[in-house]
């Protein structure tokens, strides 16, 4: 279901999770089954508000691959690791097959780090804007769709779809 904390798969709207519609529910012969909270159990934190809600038990699966010591993380209130470097396929020791459908695991720390230092850069550069109102255009399914913005010497004032 992608999530312990899931909601309906029928009615989205729905926002009750259906471990709780599981325990509003559940008769005596069915409460003798013990329940799995399984996916997105990525931190302790996550552990223990699945249990809080009504599990019995959870399972950590993606995380054991990107952090084989997580159990003894999760006991000692460390951040477990939710990503795999791209140079950590060996260290892992996880086999190709497995590592291939783990991409949006996969992250390129130092291509990330690169990122970061320039959003940093960025955000000291002094803004200036030529003031006025503007009009661009996209096209979409529904023909040229306009964009107007105005804008001061250094801020946007308004925009219109």
């Amino acid at each position: 279901m992608g999530s312990w904390a899931r909601n309906s798969i029928v009615n989205p709207e729905d926002k009750e999770t259906l471990i709780a519609k599981y325990h509003q529910l559940k008769d005596e012969s069915l409460a003798k089954v013990p329940v799995i909270g399984v996916g997105g159990i990525a931190q302790r934190a996550d552990a223990d508000e699945a249990l809080e809600q009504g599990y019995d038990l959870v399972s950590v699966g993606k995380g054991y691959l990107v952090e084989p010591t997580w159990a003894t993380k999760a006991l000692n209130n460390e951040t477990c690791a939710e990503f795999a470097d791209v140079n950590q396929q060996k260290e892992l020791t996880i086999p190709s097959p497995l590592w291939d459908i783990m991409d949006y695991m996969i992250v390129d720390s130092a291509a990330e780090a690169v990122k970061h230092q320039r959003i940093k850069e960025l955000q000291n550069v002094k803004i200036e804007f030529e003031p006025g109102e503007y009009t661009a255009y996209g096209v979409g399914h529904n023909g040229k769709l306009p964009v107007t913005v105005t804008f001061s010497e250094d801020k946007i004032l308004d925009y219109c779809r």
